[in-house]
């Protein structure tokens, strides 16, 4: 990879600087817990693999952005997923729009 060596003028570090907090405001932080992780995601070597992994990391992080703990989330979600024939339903699963009762400890 190349890299400019060249010194950044104030004004180029200050745009850089901007850039990042966009970037951390949008969101961006959520996924580096998983991007440093990569090596413990060897089991997503596969595209159905890669497509699980993103799947659960989507519902994990989307629950955490919704206040909602994580675990009792996915338990709440996937007892209740089996039983689902509607859109309605499937809705009703989403973290905004239910409140799972707390993981017990």
């Amino acid at each position: 990879m190349k890299t400019d060596a060249r010194k950044l003028s104030p004004q180029e570090q200050r745009e850089k600087r901007a850039t990042a907090l966009r970037m951390r405001e949008q969101g961006y932080t959520y996924i580096r817990p998983f991007v440093i992780g990569r090596k413990n995601w060897l089991f997503s070597d596969t595209p159905k693999g890669a497509t699980a992994s993103a799947q659960i990391y989507s519902l994990i992080e989307t629950a955490k952005a919704n206040g909602q703990e994580p675990y009792a989330y996915l338990r709440h979600i996937l007892e209740r997923l089996p039983q689902v024939n509607s859109v309605e339903g499937y809705e009703a699963l989403l973290p905004w729009n239910c409140s799972p009762a707390p993981a017990a400890s």
